[in-house]
C-alpha cells in the first residue's frame, strides 16, 4: 500500500484480526492459460442461418460424441443398447418374393433373383456381411438417434455397394428450392408415374476443414461431392466429382429440426444422476468416509507418542481412523492454567452401510429401462423370473419391441433399396427372435411323421434343427423296408 492510504486507515479494534490487502500493478500481473483443449465439433465453423456456403449444415439438437460418452459411461444404458442390436439386428434375414404363389413361383433356392440378392446382402461390402452393418446401424441408431448406409453405384449407374458409416460424422444440410420429380405408384392395379414437387436432402462430413456433400438415396440429379451444388443443364458434374448416396434412418424425431433423436431423450437426467452417484461413492471410498469416533481435546494438545498410539490402535493402515480435533484453550493466565478435557463423540450411527443413492440408482435404471420397453431379462437380471414368466417377457419383447423395429427397417430396404438392385418384387425380411420349447417341438414333429405325404427326409432334418443332432437319412435304407437302416448316426 501507499503511504497515503496507510496514513488514512484507522488502528484495528482491539481482539479483531488486522487484515491487509496488496494490490499488484497491472506490470506484476501474470497471464495463465491451459494447455488443454477440449474436444470441439468439427462442424461449428459451418452452422449458422445464412444460405452460403458456411451456413449451410443444421445443427443437431444434441452434439452426437456427448451422446456416445453418456452411453460409454453408463452402467446400465450400454446394456440395453446391445440388447436392442442383438436382438432387432443380429437375427438374420430372407429375400422372398412378393405374392409369392406356392405352386407356380420356384423356392428362394431355385429362383435367380432372389439368389442375386441373397449374393448381394451376403458381402455388400468387402469383407464385411449386412448383419454386421445392421448391428453396426442399430447401434447409431440407438446412441444418437440417427444413422447412415453409404450407397455407391459404378458409372453405369448400378448399386454395387453399401457400407456403414459412424453417424458422428455426418450432418444433415439446409433444404433447398423444389424441383419436378416424377414418381411411379401403383393404383388400382396400375402403375403409374405422377410428377410432385420435392426438395431433395443433402448431408455433408468434415474432411480436412472443407465440407463433403452427399445426397440423399435416390435423388433425380447428380451432387457436386465438393461444392454441393446439383446437376444442371449448365453446370454438369464430372462422373470422379459425384457424390455418394446416403440411406438415412431414425429413431426419434427431434421438433426443431430434422435429425432423429435416441429413444432415451427424455431419460438422460437419469443417465447424468447415476454416473454422479456412483462418482459420488468412489469420491466417499477414496476419502474414507465419516470416522468411526471423533476424539476432542479441548483447552490442550495431544502428545506425539499418545497420537501415534491412538492412531496405530483405531484402524491402523485404514483411511477410516479416530479423527483426533485439538481445541486451543482461551482461559488462563500466568498464574493459572486452563483447564483441559477430553471427549469422545461416535460416528458409527450415522456412516453409510454399503454404499450411498442406492434408492436412486435403482430407480435411474428403472427409468433408463422403460425408455426401451423390455424386461430386465434382457440385462441378465433373471433372478426374478422362472420359465413362464421369462418366456411372456420375451414375448412381449418381440411383438412389441424388436419385431416393429425390423419391420420399419424391412419396409425401407424393401421399397428403397430392393427397386435399386433389380429386386422389384421381392421382398427384404428379417428372421424374428426364436422362442421355441424343444419338448414340445419334438411332440410336434411326431404327430406330423403319422401323417400321409410327410417325406421322412425333411422329419430327419426338423430333428437334426431342433435337438442339435447330426442324423442323416439315407433313401436306400429306407426303401428297402428296414427302418434301422434308414437313419444313420
Amino acid at each position: 500500500m501507499t503511504d497515503e492510504n496507510m496514513a488514512g486507515r484507522t488502528a484495528p479494534a482491539r481482539g479483531k484480526p488486522e487484515v491487509r490487502v496488496r494490490v499488484l500493478d497491472t506490470a506484476q500481473r501474470s497471464i495463465i492459460a491451459t494447455n488443454t483443449r477440449e474436444i470441439e465439433d468439427e462442424f461449428s465453423p459451418f452452422y449458422g442461418s445464412s444460405l452460403e456456403a458456411s451456413g449451410q449444415v443444421l445443427r443437431p439438437p444434441y452434439e452426437p460424441r456427448v451422446l456416445e460418452r453418456l452411453t460409454q459411461e453408463s452402467n446400465v444404458l450400454g446394456a440395453c443398447i446391445e440388447a436392442m442390436v442383438v436382438n432387432t439386428d443380429g437375427t438374420g434375414h430372407s429375400i422372398e418374393k412378393a405374392n409369392k404363389d406356392p405352386d407356380r413361383d420356384a423356392n428362394e433356392r431355385d429362383d435367380p433373383v432372389a439368389l442375386r440378392l441373397a449374393a448381394f446382402f451376403d458381402e455388400p461390402f468387402p469383407g464385411q456381411s449386412f448383419v454386421t452393418m445392421r448391428r453396426d446401424l442399430r447401434r447409431d441408431l440407438e446412441r444418437v438417434g440417427y444413422g447412415f448406409l453409404e450407397v455407391m453405384r459404378n458409372f453405369e449407374g448400378e448399386v454395387v455397394f453399401l457400407r456403414a458409416t459412424p453417424a458422428r460424422t455426418f450432418r444433415i444440410v439446409r433444404l433447398d428450392a423444389p424441383i419436378a420429380v416424377a414418381k411411379a405408384v401403383t393404383r388400382n392395379g396400375i402403375p403409374v408415374s405422377y410428377e410432385m414437387m420435392l426438395r431433395e436432402r443433402r448431408f455433408c462430413q468434415v474432411m480436412s476443414g472443407k465440407l463433403l456433400f452427399f445426397k440423399e438415396f435416390g435423388a433425380s440429379r447428380e451432387l457436386d461431392k465438393h461444392t454441393g451444388r446439383w446437376a444442371s443443364a449448365d453446370w454438369p458434374v464430372a462422373p470422379q466429382d459425384r457424390a455418394t448416396e446416403l440411406l438415412y434412418f431414425q429413431t426419434g424425431q427431434d421438433p426443431d429440426s430434422p435429425y432423429g433423436v435416441p429413444r432415451w431423450e427424455g431419460q438422460i437426467p437419469s443417465v447424468i444422476g447415476s454416473r454422479a452417484a456412483e462418482e459420488a461413492n468412489i469420491a466417499y471410498l477414496q476419502s474414507g468416509g465419516l470416522p468411526p469416533a471423533l476424539l476432542i481435546v479441548q483447552g490442550g494438545s495431544v502428545a506425539r507418542d499418545a497420537r501415534q498410539a491412538l492412531e496405530q490402535q483405531f484402524a491402523p493402515g485404514h483411511k477410516q481412523r479416530v479423527a483426533i480435533i485439538e481445541v486451543p484453550s482461551s482461559e488462563g493466565t500466568l498464574d493459572r492454567a486452563g483447564g483441559v478435557s477430553v471427549s469422545v463423540e461416535r460416528f458409527g450411527h450415522e456412516r453409510s452401510g454399503d454404499a450411498m443413492f442406492e434408492k436412486y440408482d435403482d430407480k435411474c435404471f428403472e427409468r433408463i429401462l422403460r425408455a426401451f420397453r423390455f424386461s430386465p431379462l434382457f440385462l441378465g437380471k433373471s433372478a426374478d423370473f422362472n420359465f413362464a414368466t421369462a418366456y411372456a417377457s420375451c414375448l412381449a419383447a418381440e411383438a412389441q419391441v424388436f419385431g416393429p423395429e425390423r419391420a420399419h427397417f424391412d419396409e425401407i430396404v424393401t421399397r428403397k433399396l430392393l427397386p435399386a438392385l433389380g429386386g422389384a418384387g421381392y421382398v427384404f425380411r428379417s428372421r424374428p427372435l426364436q422362442l421355441t420349447d424343444v419338448s414340445q417341438q419334438i411332440a410336434a414333429l411326431g404327430l406330423a411323421a403319422r401323417l400321409p405325404g410327410v417325406e421322412p427326409q425333411s422329419l430327419i432334418e426338423a430333428v437334426n434343427r431342433v435337438a442339435g443332432l447330426d442324423v442323416e437319412f439315407s433313401r436306400a435304407g429306407a426303401t428297402a423296408g428296414e427302418p434301422d437302416k434308414g437313419v444313420t448316426g
